[in-house]
């Protein structure tokens, strides 16, 4: 079985790279957005359970709302930090 060779993708700096690391890239890209995509599923699971945690333990409306904005904040956070440690990641290859 051969594999069929694609032309090289010019960058933005006019140098062109071999389709191998174009795949690479792709490849890199859907493997992280299907982490994320596991990670984001899996942080929510626990959301209907709040209602029943706030019956049980006497929470407030205002406390749940607390948890969320935590887990909201927490979130943002985490996203704008992904991309300084991507950028040290590209500078050590």
């Amino acid at each position: 079985m051969s594999v069929q060779q694609t032309p090289p993708i010019a960058s933005d700096d006019g140098h062109t790279r071999p389709a191998v690391a174009a795949w690479r890239h792709r490849s890199a890209f859907w493997a992280v957005a299907f982490a994320f995509l596991i990670v984001m599923a899996s942080a929510t699971l626990p959301s209907p359970l709040y209602g029943l945690y706030r019956i049980r333990d006497h929470l407030s409306a205002f406390t749940v709302t607390v948890i969320y904005a935590i887990y909201a904040g927490g979130t943002i956070a985490a996203l704008l930090s992904v991309r300084f440690v991507a950028a040290r990641i590209d500078d050590e290859a």
